[in-house]
């Protein structure tokens, strides 16, 4: 059977625009938002299942033109789930994650959030 993604000599993982393609797709974005403990990276408020898109930490504007749909990167935290709204309006630019992909306690939201 045919993989739903690409594999590129660089190690860098594309999921196919077929059915099992966007199918994995998805479950990439299920297992981000478990590990982020359904809290959106950049804004850091509740994200339902439903509402979570795939955020690129490379961005387009960033060589995302190379996009890479992998999750982890030598056993790292790769890439993040996020509200739709959040993602678009984050564009291309880099920002650091305000929940961090590998948040794996059951802190409170407060405790996660940088300290003024």
């Amino acid at each position: 059977m045919k993989t739903p993604f690409k594999v590129y000599p660089s190690g860098r993982e594309v999921c196919h625009k077929t059915v099992a393609g966007v199918m994995e797709y998805r479950r990439r974005v299920e297992m981000m938002w478990t590990r982020q403990q359904a809290l959106c990276a950049i804004c850091g408020h509740y994200l339902r299942l439903d509402q979570a898109t795939f955020e690129h930490q490379d961005g387009r504007g960033m060589g995302g033109g190379r996009r890479d749909d992998r999750t982890e990167i030598n056993g790292e935290p790769y890439n993040a789930a996020a509200h739709g709204l959040c993602n678009a309006s984050k564009g291309s630019k880099r920002t650091p994650y305000l929940i961090q992909p590998h948040v794996t306690t059951n802190r409170h939201l407060e405790e996660c959030l940088p300290q003024e």
